[in-house]
Parts: structure tokens; sequence; C-alpha cells
């Protein structure tokens, strides 16, 4: 059944002491996170994470199960599934893949959807320290933030009334669709500024990023989705990174409105 699941052909190829050698270190601690807090519950797991086989090639895979206890109520052992769902995970990259380019083209290129954290932008060189956003008082300290930089690299009065307007709306949604969070202001010498929020929220389904990001107003309940579609038209650049774990919005407005695509000069 090993060999099978991993596409091994061989006992040879069953060169791990245990199960838990394979699993990706990157996913280690997710995973054991996950079955400790349900058998801490004393309810059924369910947790997807990668594993790496003795070729190299990484497979991901599927458990679900559930702790047995003793009369003191100490889990004596686990019993549960193993499933590999390689198709799944292929089909939803292609779908997210899809999605992703199809969002950029219609929006010109504004809205940038990443598929992980580390793919967002670096903050820029002078920043803020982080801004606690748990109450409306805190869009005032956030809204303070980004007109103050954007005054000091002379943006229009225009842009800034635009951009500051985009902030709120993504602070806004932090605090009321996120559950709180925190923003972080930063700028750098070419006058660019950006805004960076992040949440712990429910974040945005696939399904639903279409209607969150291109229709005016709409929202789903527990997630970032309301005003995105004006965040999008008010700034330069709008990075989107979404998942069951949170949302994260960066924001950013250049000195000079950048030129449309079809204007944009092509590399020689």
């Amino acid at each position: 059944q090993c060999r099978a699941l991993f596409g091994a052909t061989n006992e040879s190829d069953l060169t791990v002491d245990s199960f838990a050698d394979i699993i990706h270190p990157d996913d280690r601690d997710m995973r054991q996170s996950k079955i400790q807090e349900a058998m801490d519950a004393k309810r059924s797991y369910d947790v997807e994470y990668r594993v790496i086989w003795s070729d190299k090639s990484i497979h991901w895979l599927a458990s679900k199960g559930h702790a047995y206890y003793d009369e003191n109520g100490v889990p004596i052992r686990l019993e549960g599934i193993v499933q590999n769902i390689d198709d799944r995970k292929l089909a939803a990259e292609q779908q997210w893949t899809f999605l992703r380019d199809v969002l950029s083209s219609v929006t010109e290129g504004k809205l940038i959807l990443v598929h992980t954290a580390d793919q967002l932008p670096a903050e820029l060189t002078t920043r803020s320290e982080r801004l606690t956003l748990t109450e409306s008082d805190s869009l005032v300290v956030v809204r303070h933030h980004t007109l103050d930089l954007l005054e000091t690299n002379r943006h229009c009065d225009e842009r800034c009334h635009d951009f500051v307007t985009a902030v709120s709306e993504a602070a806004m949604n932090t605090i009321v669709h996120g559950g709180g969070g925190f923003a972080i202001v930063s700028t750098d010498t070419t006058g660019a500024v950006q805004v960076r929020l992040e949440d712990h929220g429910g974040g945005i389904a696939m399904e639903n990023l279409p209607k969150a990001t291109l229709a005016r107003g709409y929202s789903t309940k527990a997630t970032l989705g309301h005003g995105l579609k004006m965040m999008i038209e008010m700034a330069d650049h709008v990075y989107l990174y979404t998942g069951s774990s949170g949302t994260t919005v960066v924001l950013q407005q250049e000195r000079e409105a950048p030129l449309p695509p079809w204007l944009t000069p092509r590399p020689a």
C-alpha cells in the first residue's frame, strides 16, 4: 500500500525509518499542530501536507483520522487513512493560475494575485512600526501615516485622496471582516508609498475572488472581499494573498501615475 501511494516500485524505495521522516520540513510543524489540536479537543483530524519521496519528488497527502484514549483520557494511538491528492492539487493550481491571469488582464495589471506570502513585495526602505488595527480609531492613525508620506513625497492632491481612500477601505475590512490585524506604512527614495495590511480572518475563497475583486461593494461573511474593486480603482498596485489562515493586501502608489499597459514602452 505504501509503494502504491507514493509510486514506489520495489522494497528498496522504502528507505525511511518512520513516516515523519518523509514529511516536507515546511509542513511538519503545521501537521503536528493540527493533529495535536484535534487530540486535545478529542475530535477527528483532517490535514493536508507534502511529503518528499526517496527520488526527491514532492507529493501531496491528505490524512484523516482520530485518536484512541485509555480510561484516563490519555491518547494511546492514532488511527486513520492517508490519501494521495496530487491530482486535486494540480487541478487547483491550474485553476488558480488561470484566475490570476484573468484578474490581472481585466484590471490592466493593477491586481497581482499571489500564491504564497513570500511572493508579496518587500516593505520599502523607510517604514513605520506595526500599527495595530482593532477598532475604528486605529483607522485615523493609518490614514495619518499614509497621508504624511504621500505629502512628503509630493504626490498630487487627487492621487493622495484616492490612495488614502483605498487604504481606509482596506483597513476597515481588516477590522470588520478580518477580525483585526495590523498595517505597516513605508516609502523609499523614488517617492513610492506602500501600505501592507494583514489579518487572520477566514480569507476569500477562490470561487468568490472574481466577484470580490470586480464587483463594487461585494462582500461575503468573514472575508475581506468588500471594497476590493474600489482599492483596485484608486491604487496603482494591489497585491493580494488570501487563504483560510487570513488575508494580506499590499497597496502601493507611485509618485507619478504609471502609464497604462498599452502606452508602456516595450523593451527593445
